[in-house]
C-alpha cells in the first residue's frame, strides 16, 4: 500500500496546490494594503478589507471542495487507473481542501501582522500549527484512522490555527485603535 498511497498523493497535491495559489496570491496582496491603510490611519477600511478577504478565502475553499469532490476522481483516473492510487488520491481530495479556506484565513492574519509590524505572532501561529498541532495530530490520526487521519488531522489543525490567528489579529487590530485614537484625542 505504500507504493500506490505515495503516487496517490502526488497528483493531488499538485492540483491542492494550484487552487490555493489563489489564497497565496491573496493574502500577498493583503499586506500592502493593510499595511498603506493602517499608516494612513483607515483602520475601518482596514477592518473592512480583512472581513472580505477572509470572507473570499472561505468562499474560495468551499469553492475548491466543490470541485475537487466532483472532479477529483475523474481527474486522477484520467492518469493513473491503479484503483489503490485513485482511492488514496480521491481520500485526499476529500478531506485537504476542507481546510483550503481557513489556510487563507491564516495566511491573511499572518500577512496582516507583518504589515503590522509585528513578525512575533506569525512565527508563534506557525509553531502552534506545525510543532504543537499538525504533526502531534497527525500522528494520533495515523494510528487511529491510518492514513485518512492523517488528513484529518492536518485539517483540524488549519481549523484551531485559524481560529487562534482570526482571534488575535482582531483583538490586536482593535486594542491598536483604541491607542491609536486615545493618542489622536491627548493631541487635540
Amino acid at each position: 500500500m505504500a507504493r500506490p498511497l505515495l503516487q496517490g498523493l502526488a497528483l493531488p497535491s499538485r492540483i491542492e496546490t494550484m487552487l490555493a495559489m489563489v489564497m497565496w496570491a491573496l493574502s500577498m496582496s493583503v499586506a500592502p494594503f493593510v499595511g498603506q491603510n493602517w499608516g494612513a490611519g483607515l483602520f475601518e477600511r482596514v477592518q473592512r478589507a480583512l472581513r472580505m478577504a477572509n470572507i473570499f478565502a472561505l468562499s474560495w475553499g468551499l469553492f475548491a471542495f466543490v470541485c475537487l469532490y466532483w472532479l477529483g476522481p475523474r481527474l486522477i483516473g484520467l492518469v493513473n487507473d491503479d484503483p489503490e492510487v485513485i482511492e488514496a488520491a480521491s481520500v485526499y481530495l476529500l478531506i485537504i481542501p476542507m481546510g483550503m479556506g481557513l489556510m487563507g484565513v491564516v495566511a491573511n492574519s499572518t500577512s496582516s501582522f507583518n504589515a503590522l509590524g509585528m513578525p512575533g505572532p506569525p512565527l508563534m501561529i506557525s509553531l502552534l500549527q506545525m510543532l504543537f498541532l499538525s504533526v502531534p495530530l497527525a500522528l494520533i490520526g495515523n494510528y487511529l484512522f491510518g492514513y485518512r487521519g492523517i488528513f484529518i488531522g492536518s485539517v483540524v489543525g488549519i481549523s484551531v490555527t485559524a481560529l487562534v490567528a482570526f482571534v488575535w489579529l482582531r483583538i490586536t487590530i482593535r486594542r491598536r485603535i483604541r491607542i491609536a485614537r486615545s493618542k489622536a484625542a491627548a493631541i487635540s
